[in-house]
């Protein structure tokens, strides 16, 4: 009888020889070959380390060691999460039956065994184990694609950043000599120029410095990436402290007032932490109404699942929430690029730093109501 499990490795096991005999013989008139008898239970685990079996045919009662035991051992040495069992035994109670299944048995069968039934079980059992291992090697399969295709990624990412990196400051230098020399032409050639001319150098002038804040802009992302993950505890009363005092001038310039709250201690980075709140809060004033000094609050709250949520709510224009899924994109902007300076990039970073923090970022807002960003951050880091 030619069977597509014919090859299959089955392992006998039983005290009594007889009823090993009687098994092997029909399991081999029915065509399978790879079959593996022992009459000592104690021998079974070396066995199966031995021969790996696609299936075991276990007796219950024997001496030395009772079935049970045999299958909690195999449970700490099976090789993958489906080790099929086939439990044949003269005990037919509904105790017996129920522990040798929570036990470890994938099927029950009572002696004295009958052959058509016998041949049934181990066949639907085969096919079990076969989809198992089908299922497994294609998982692994899987995992083997998807770690090198990750892989692949991160090296065309690293080079990415690197090029950037490269190019955003091989830029500065020739880009400062046209802000230089602009500068030059208009202290030292004013009087010779016409109003065009003029007009013309300050429209180069505003050019190369919106330029100059994209590629500063370029390199802190680039940086970013390569500072790596580095974290420490952050008080972050004290980071956004900072920040303010940084930001004192155009706070003052702006006749603004920034207002922290309750803040939490987290696991973070410095840097990247500073440059989060530094781009939050200069956005709330950067985009404040034209009669009504801008005022940033700064608040937390405990989530309850080991994570803050940190809202930074400002009284500026706000914008129509449609939106609200492009301002996190690199070079996105909303209003008016000869009204508002920036590149685009100052919110696209801070996502990209909630998200090396294992957290995330949201907005709400309404036109002329203000805007509101939610930081959800976790108060440890995973390493």
């Amino acid at each position: 009888m030619s069977l597509p499990f014919e090859s299959a490795k089955i392992l006998i096991v039983d005290d009594e020889i007889r009823n090993v005999k009687l098994v092997h013989q029909v399991l081999e008139q029915a065509g399978y070959s790879n079959l593996h008898t022992t009459t000592d239970p104690r021998e079974v685990c070396h066995l199966y380390k031995k021969i790996c079996p696609d299936l075991i045919l276990l007796d219950i009662r024997m001496p030395h060691m009772d079935g049970f035991e045999v299958m909690k051992q195999l449970e700490e040495i099976k090789e993958g999460p489906y080790l099929p069992i086939l439990i044949l035994t003269a005990e037919t109670d509904d105790r017996t039956r129920l522990q040798a299944l929570d036990s470890g048995g994938k099927d029950f069968m009572e002696k004295p065994i009958k052959v058509p039934e016998l041949l049934l079980r181990v066949k639907n059992m085969l096919e079990v184990q076969l989809l198992h291992k089908q299922i497994r090697e294609q998982n692994l399969r899987l995992e083997a694609a998807v770690s090198e295709r990750t892989k692949e990624l991160q090296n065309v990412n690293e080079e990415l950043v690197a090029f950037n990196f490269t190019a955003s400051h091989d830029f500065q230098e020739p880009l400062r000599k046209i802000i230089t020399f602009g500068e030059r032409l208009q202290i030292e050639m004013d009087d010779d120029l016409s109003d065009k001319g003029k007009y013309y150098i300050e429209r180069m002038q505003v050019s190369a410095m919106r330029l100059h804040t994209l590629i500063v802009d370029l390199l802190e992302y680039s940086k970013m990436e390569h500072r790596g993950s580095y974290t420490t505890e952050l008080d972050l009363k004290n980071v956004i402290a900072e920040v303010i005092s940084d930001l004192e001038l155009p706070i003052k310039e702006a006749n603004g007032t920034v207002n922290v709250g309750q803040m939490p201690t987290i696991e973070g980075s410095g840097p990247k932490m500073r440059r989060l709140f530094q781009n939050l809060i200069s956005n709330g004033l950067k985009y404040c109404k034209a009669d009504e000094p801008p005022v940033v609050s700064i608040d937390s709250f405990d989530t309850g699942n080991g994570t803050w949520e940190i809202s930074v709510e400002d009284n500026g224009i706000g914008f129509d929430e449609k939106y609200s899924g492009l301002i996190f994109k690199p070079f996105k902007r909303l209003h008016e690029k000869n009204r508002y300076e920036g590149t685009g990039m100052g919110l696209f970073i801070c996502e990209k730093i909630t998200s090396q923090h294992s957290g995330n970022i949201s907005v709400t807002s309404k036109v002329n109501k203000g805007t509101k960003f939610m930081v959800t951050l976790p108060k440890k880091q995973s390493n």
